[in-house]
């Protein structure tokens, strides 16, 4: 029996995508933003968990430098995101 991905990285991103757009709204007074804001860190600080618990892999440290130069490029492209 093979392995079954029970989760859905493009849903995943557009969930936070949304948390995003409310704290970025010109619409929402600070409490809603800083709620937004207090949920994104608290995400933030669970994968980072789970990132420093994980194992290291052969090539992550390639990918992460790839994902690092593909941010400079839009960074000097002004196509910040």
């Amino acid at each position: 029996m093979g392995f079954v991905k029970r989760w859905d990285v493009r849903q995943i991103c557009n969930e936070i995508g949304r948390c995003s757009a409310e704290l970025n709204s010109p619409y929402n007074d600070g409490f809603v933003q800083w709620g937004a804001k207090k949920d994104l860190y608290e995400i933030k600080f669970f994968l980072d968990n789970i990132l420093i618990n994980s194992p290291k892999f052969a090539v992550e440290d390639q990918y992460l430098l790839d994902k690092e130069k593909e941010k400079l490029i839009s960074i000097l492209k002004n196509d910040i995101q």
